[in-house]
């Protein structure tokens, strides 16, 4: 139903797909949907009944190959190829439709290449670069991994996907060995969990040991937002991180809230930052992210620098500047908060 309303609903002419996908759309060309769609493109490998399926409800069917092999005949200078200004639309991209029908959000190439350069701009402190290996496993259809491949191919990191099961993705992890990683709450609780248990494992001094470096590797994270110490991740912490492949040194966790204690955790365990974000569809991903060394987990930091933002009274869900608490003090719910930290040789105060 979701396929025969966006492709309606963008009159959407030529569709591509891997080759098993193939008898969803000609199913719906034969039933006389889709009427916009005339052409599908495939790659992989296609039955050949399925091929034969598609041409006979009406869809011209072209490898991908051959696709491939018609562009290379265009004349180089440019004049065979619509011309894209900022403004062009680059996707309609639509969401889950959790609320009804998915909705299409119309994002243009300046949308994008804003957001790619407030990325990377956006903390000087944990820029990515050419050297850094990301690996993907978001959906690839979610605004956030596609703005994270793109930042990816503008400042030409290397990318790895994985296999395409996330119970197998540990198996992923240790053979690309990646320097950044983007997930989502559910995947890491998972990974808190299970250090947890390892932890709840030890016995005699190999658990004391890991309680103290717990406990003193969070006391400096909350005074200076260090994530690292020497003596500890040697004996006890490089174990953990050797769970993410070894080399992580940045990473960032959205969609969803995560819980200070496991956001706390997880950098002290992995040994590096863990930004956390917010963002929607709609803004074409970033909306705030906090700062790579800002010490105090449980927000989702300050606006991010491609963006304005604009607050406003919800009355209907009692979101209001005016809000006033008990003695009469004000209260306004749903507000922006910004915290800058001075940075004092390597430690950072809240003025």
């Amino acid at each position: 139903d979701s396929i025969d309303y966006i492709l309606d609903q963008t009159s959407m002419r030529t569709v591509v797909l891997s080759g098993d996908k193939l008898r969803n759309i000609s199913d719906l060309k034969s039933k006389g949907k889709i009427s916009s769609t005339t052409h599908i493109i495939y790659y992989d490998e296609a039955k050949p009944a399925d091929i034969e399926h598609a041409k006979s409800s009406g869809l011209t069917v072209v490898t991908f190959a051959d696709v491939i092999a018609e562009g290379k005949q265009l004349n180089d200078d440019g004049s065979a190829w619509d011309k894209v200004t900022g403004e062009t639309f680059y996707t309609f991209s639509y969401t889950s439709g959790t609320t009804g029908v998915p909705k299409g959000v119309m994002l243009t190439h300046r949308n994008f290449v804003v957001n790619i350069a407030g990325l990377d701009f956006w903390d000087n402190k944990d820029r990515f670069h050419d050297k850094d290996v990301y690996i993907s496993y978001l959906p690839l259809a979610h605004v956030f991994e596609r703005l994270m491949l793109l930042t990816g191919m503008a400042i030409k990191m290397e990318i790895g996907f994985y296999q395409g099961d996330v119970l197998k993705l540990t198996q992923d992890l240790a053979v690309l060995k990646p320097t950044v990683m983007v997930s989502v709450p559910r995947l890491y609780n998972r990974f808190y969990d299970l250090m947890q248990a390892k932890i709840k494992e030890l016995t005699g001094f190999k658990k004391t040991l890991t309680e103290w470096g717990i406990q003193k590797k969070l006391a400096a994270l909350h005074s200076s937002a260090k994530t690292t110490d020497n003596f500890y991740d040697a004996l006890v912490f490089n174990k953990f991180r050797e769970i993410l492949g070894g080399r992580v040194r940045t990473m960032i966790t959205g969609s969803a809230p995560i819980a200070k204690e496991v956001l706390n955790f997880l950098k002290i365990a992995f040994c590096v930052q863990i930004k956390e974000g917010y963002g929607q569809t709609e803004s074409a991903a970033a909306i705030s992210v906090s700062w790579t060394y800002d010490p105090e987990a449980g927000h989702v930091g300050a606006p991010f620098p491609a963006l304005e933002l604009k607050l406003i009274d919800v009355p209907d869900m009692n979101y209001r500047s005016t809000d006033v608490d008990e003695n009469g003090n004000p209260k306004p719910r749903g507000e922006v908060l910004y915290r800058g930290y001075a940075v004092f040789k390597g430690y950072f105060r809240q003025p």
